[in-house]
């Protein structure tokens, strides 16, 4: 059966390499309608607009404040620490769940894996994203690159606003020749990552979009543990899951262990975009069932049952 479903974001200037929210919007939606669903995606900022429509799935991609239309199904997908106000929650990544919040599913966000070049061209540098304003990611960066001498390349999305240290530190880093900046339109391919000797994912905020993309490239990846990216990478075979700047570098040393493409061959299970729609469609059947056989419950105190839902019941199909 066909479902009718809204997918809202905020879709401002985002890469969908490097941006969670953006691969999704950019890639799930239209393996959904591959699968034969009507999906309209929305704007945030234009959902008021919408208010008067209904929908089989009202599918959330963070949060988004202000009114929203009727839906049998409201889903909102978790990309970083803010948590949305909506009944049933989808989460990037299983680490989210220790905060308390019940969650019903963890599906990593969509690639299209049509768009990674097969034959990767490994350089000697490394690779590095964050948003501009994490400076202990970018710190711990540093210090890897300059224990093993090798060169950085620190990756930048469109909507990437460097803080003034981190801008100041990337500025020492560019005149001294060891470090380089590749600043990514909205739809460029990462070609410094895939590239790369290695991917360093040292952030602690929200989800790495651009580590699952070097995944996908077969790049090694070098990621702290305790961070999103940890849960992904298969110590050993797509890279390493380390505990200090320390360890991370030493395990730059042992770089021929790994199996690139047993990695990639593993990310094109766990990242494909047609995958990813079959999960989402499989998880909106399974909760459009739930929600038609729950009676109303207008007694409900907040955060019973999973979350509270903003919106109301869900309304009686036609026919």
């Amino acid at each position: 059966m066909a479902l009718r479903i809204a997918h809202v974001a905020d879709l401002r200037s985002r890469n969908p390499f490097l941006s969670a929210v953006a691969a999704n919007t950019a890639w799930l939606v239209p393996a959904l309608r591959e699968l034969g669903h009507e999906v309209e995606l929305i704007e945030a900022q234009r959902l008021p607009a919408f208010v008067g429509r209904s929908y089989d799935v009202l599918h959330l991609h963070g949060v988004i404040p202000g009114p929203r239309p009727r839906a049998d199904l409201t889903l909102a997908t978790r990309y970083d620490e803010e948590a949305p106000p909506s009944r049933f929650i989808a989460l990037t990544y299983r680490q989210h769940q220790s905060d308390g919040l019940r969650a019903i599913a963890v599906i990593p966000p969509a690639v299209d894996m049509s768009l990674i070049p097969a034959d990767r061209d490994q350089g000697d540098h490394l690779a590095f994203s964050f948003d501009g304003r994490d400076e202990y990611a970018l710190g711990a960066a540093i210090a890897v690159a300059t224990r093993q001498e090798r060169r950085l390349v620190v990756v930048l999305g469109p909507e990437a606003q460097l803080s003034e240290s981190c801008g100041a530190a990337i500025r020492i880093g560019e005149q001294g020749g060891w470090l380089r900046v590749e600043r990514l339109g909205p739809s460029s391919f990462p070609s410094a990552i895939w590239s790369a000797a290695a991917y360093l994912s040292f952030g602690r905020r929200g989800f790495d979009m651009a580590a699952v993309t070097a995944l996908a490239c077969g790049t090694p990846v070098i990621a702290f543990e305790g961070t999103p990216i940890a849960e992904l990478v298969v110590h050993g075979e797509s890279g390493w899951v380390c505990p200090s700047a320390q360890s991370a570098a030493q395990s730059l040393e042992h770089l021929d262990l790994l199996s690139p493409a047993l990695a990639r061959a593993r990310a094109r299970v766990v990242f494909d975009a047609e995958a990813a729609a079959f999960r989402h469609a499989q998880l909106y059947r399974q909760l459009l069932r739930r929600e038609l056989q729950r009676p109303p419950r207008s007694d409900a105190a907040p955060g019973s049952d999973i979350l509270r839902d903003e919106g109301t019941g869900p309304r009686q199909r036609a026919g």
